[in-house]
């Protein structure tokens, strides 16, 4: 049985309906400028308990835009722009650098859909197409390092009697010098197939 929303859940609840067609809006404008994706306006699964100020817009290469409603104080009335990045195992990752800030930018959505638009092709999105391409790499490096890794662990566990695996070693500097960490500790030289290890 469904319950009847209150005043309060009723506000929010046209609000966020208001914000869905806003964005709809907006990524008709952004598949007019931006010729390097399709983009769409991801449902949302709202119910009288649930009701978002946050709405996602992903296109087909994997980018994804938040785009947020601040409905208070001085912000009332504004969207923030920002943007996720790839996951790996489960998790998002970002290449970001300790000195750089993740783009972002902020506008009025009552500004019109194509001016949205035309913000978030010119001022956010090639940052965050940089930092998404950086995320990749990233990304793809730190798979081929744990593969590597993984197969390396493999091969030297077949000429010792230790359990090796991706989770209790490390290669260092790209050599192939495995570091194993646990309850024993040293090094094994993989091109010499020498040890040095000591519980």
């Amino acid at each position: 049985m469904q319950t009847e929303l209150n005043e309060y859940q009723m506000r929010d609840k046209k609000r966020s309906e208001e914000l869905q067609e806003i964005i709809e809006q907006i990524v008709v404008e952004l598949n007019l400028l931006d010729t390097n994706a399709t983009w769409k306006a991801e449902a949302v699964d709202e119910s009288e308990h649930f009701i978002t100020n946050t709405r996602s817009v992903t296109n087909d290469e994997g980018e994804e835009i938040h785009l947020y409603n601040r409905d208070y104080g001085s912000e009332r009335g504004k969207l923030t722009c920002s943007g996720l990045y790839p996951k790996h195992k489960g998790k998002y990752i970002n290449a970001k650098r300790y000195d750089e800030s993740e783009p972002s930018i902020m506008f009025s959505y009552t500004k019109g859909f194509d001016k949205i638009a035309k913000d978030i092709v010119k001022r956010f999105l090639p940052d965050y197409r940089e930092l998404f391409k950086r995320t990749v790499e990233q990304i793809k490096c730190t798979a081929e390092y744990e593969q590597n890794l993984e197969t390396r662990s493999r091969e030297i566990s077949k000429y010792i009697d230790l359990p090796l695996s991706s989770s209790n070693c490390t290669i260092n500097d790209g050599e192939y010098r495995i570091i194993i960490r646990g309850e024993i500790s040293g090094t094994i030289d993989t091109d010499r197939k020498s040890t040095r290890l000591n519980s």
